[in-house]
């Protein structure tokens, strides 16, 4: 399920994060599956972000749960890929501020990090 494919630090903006939980919280216990029921609850401070995101709603084909999970599955992949993109830049960061401090301790730690989070983008699919 798509919940268990994302993390609260995969999103790089706070309005971002504060959107997946509330929508997660929605996907955890509501039924309906209108966007337009949904986003009337939309608590107030999210509703410009909201604005500015393509939400629509979906027509008959995404009824069929199946498909509907394919590409949430697709969506939570999209995200974990551009997560760990945003983190492998930061540790190729660090790794030149080690080089430059000449620190070889600690480029070995963000090197071994560096690679692990590597063979995580390696992976056909993020949530497998």
């Amino acid at each position: 399920m798509i919940l268990k494919n994302i993390e609260p630090g995969d999103f790089e903006k706070e309005d971002c994060l504060r959107f997946w939980k509330w929508l997660s919280d929605i996907i955890r216990t509501s039924k309906t599956k209108n966007t337009q029921k949904l986003l009337k609850n939309l608590p107030i401070d999210l509703v410009k972000f909201v604005d500015s995101l393509y939400l629509v709603n979906i027509g008959s084909e995404f009824l069929d749960k199946e498909l509907a999970n394919s590409e949430l599955l697709k969506l939570a992949d999209k995200i974990r890929e551009n997560s760990i993109r945003r983190k492998l830049l930061e540790v190729s960061q660090k790794i030149r501020i080690a080089e430059k401090n000449e620190n070889s301790e600690q480029i070995k730690s963000l090197t071994l990090e560096f690679s692990k989070l590597s063979k995580g983008l390696l992976k056909k699919d993020l949530h497998d």
